[in-house]
């Protein structure tokens, strides 16, 4: 019988190297973050919005924090947790997905009467309306279930928690801290309080699998289908007719 640990991040001033600490880590957020937020709104009010001004958006804030790293002249892949996920946290992050869609989509459904499950079925019938298809509706999403789950994992679950966890706040206060941050981070993009309170959920179960797999890897998993889902499952509902 095999056992699995839950993961123990290094002291900061562990002989392997030394993680910035939990001040300065929450500085180099805060800046990152601060760039990435201050370039999107530059692109989205740009005339000419592309693909790559997209992509530089979403890039700014890992770009950042890797020379953050360097600085430190610690491995990047390793203070990110970039790991290949065994196929152990491949079932882990796929089941905490799971898990966050139903929760979401029953605490929805009992909240709005019935009426939805935690997607956004109107978006996708507006986007119809005018014209679109199925597959560029999902295409068109890519940004949600691609960047966000790299760009914001990275962030949050890998540099963010690689400097809390290795003071002396450790793995409870990396996981409470990091799912603070990820929520004050999207309440820029969401005025409904519905949609804060499912990223309030999402933040801390992405935590808990970062926290039993020691992967930033595998919260992408995690992050990626529930994105997914939000749209796919949008294209659902509509496609069978409910409600």
């Amino acid at each position: 019988m095999t056992h699995t640990r839950m993961t123990i991040e290094p002291r900061a001033d562990a002989a392997s190297g030394r993680p910035w600490g939990a001040w300065t880590s929450i500085a180099w957020v805060v800046a990152a973050v601060a760039l990435w937020l201050l370039l999107s709104f530059w692109i989205v009010h740009s005339p000419s919005m592309g693909p790559m001004l997209v992509f530089l958006s979403w890039a700014i804030a890992p770009v950042v924090l890797v020379i953050a790293v360097l600085v430190r002249r610690l491995s990047i892949a390793s203070y990110m947790a970039w790991t290949v996920p065994r196929p152990h946290d491949v079932l882990i992050a796929v089941g905490a997905a799971l898990v966050v869609i139903f929760g979401i989509g029953v605490l929805d459904y009992v909240l709005n009467g019935g009426t939805s499950i935690g997607v956004d079925a109107g978006a996708y019938r507006q986007y119809l309306a005018a014209g679109g298809t199925p597959l560029g509706f999902l295409l068109n999403s890519y940004g949600a279930w691609i960047y966000a789950p790299i760009v914001e994992e990275t962030v949050f679950r890998g540099f963010l928690w690689r400097g809390l966890a290795a003071s002396w706040l450790g793995n409870w206060g990396a996981w409470l801290l990091t799912s603070l941050f990820f929520v004050a981070s999207h309440t820029v993009y969401y005025a409904n309080p519905g949609a804060i309170i499912a990223v309030a959920i999402v933040g801390p179960t992405l935590g808990l699998v970062r926290w039993r797999t020691g992967s930033s890897t595998a919260c992408m998993i995690t992050h990626c289908l529930f994105n997914l889902w939000t749209h796919a499952g949008a294209m659902l509902v509509v496609a069978v007719g409910w409600p």
